[in-house]
């Protein structure tokens, strides 16, 4: 598979990974509310995630006709590169923004919350370190190296 050469996942199964990511309503009801979907179609929202999604990165710089072939063989859907083409637009760009920004905002919900839940509470410190002049050294050592003999830090 050449967009994911060190993935030793199979095409299905990062098809179903994606798809294991959203919520089809919710993913249809973003559809509806960016335009993307009017009405129903060949192609569906989903569809169009998955072959947008499988086809991303710098190393997959797919041609119309090679998306094509994605879509069809990811999800099983047919469609001539002009229909394919005609789907990016404006309104598939918010679309896919707004899917991301989602994906987002829930992983990092599910990382904050497990990344935190053994802590009672968290305390931030801050420091600030001042060079002092050498003749302070012996009663102020700083870190000594390239860094100033004499120094101080204040927490």
């Amino acid at each position: 598979m050449k967009c994911f050469p060190k993935c030793q996942l199979e095409e299905s199964q990062i098809v179903n990974r994606i798809e294991g990511l959203f919520d089809k309503e919710v993913l249809t009801q973003e559809a509806r509310s960016t335009g993307f979907i009017k009405r129903r179609s060949k192609l569906n929202d989903s569809s169009f995630l998955v072959t947008c999604l499988m086809s991303a990165g710098k190393a997959c710089k797919k041609s119309l006709t090679e998306t094509c072939t994605l879509l069809q063989q990811t999800t099983g859907i047919t469609l001539c590169k002009q229909s394919l083409n005609e789907r990016f637009s404006a309104k598939s760009v918010t679309f896919l923004k707004k899917v991301v920004e989602e994906l987002i905002e829930k992983q990092s919900d599910q990382y904050q919350l497990s990344t935190f839940s053994n802590f009672k509470h968290i305390l931030i410190g801050d420091c600030t370190s001042f060079a002092l002049p050498a003749s302070l050294g012996s009663t102020y050592k700083g870190p000594g190296g390239i860094y100033p003999s004499s120094a101080i830090k204040l927490y």
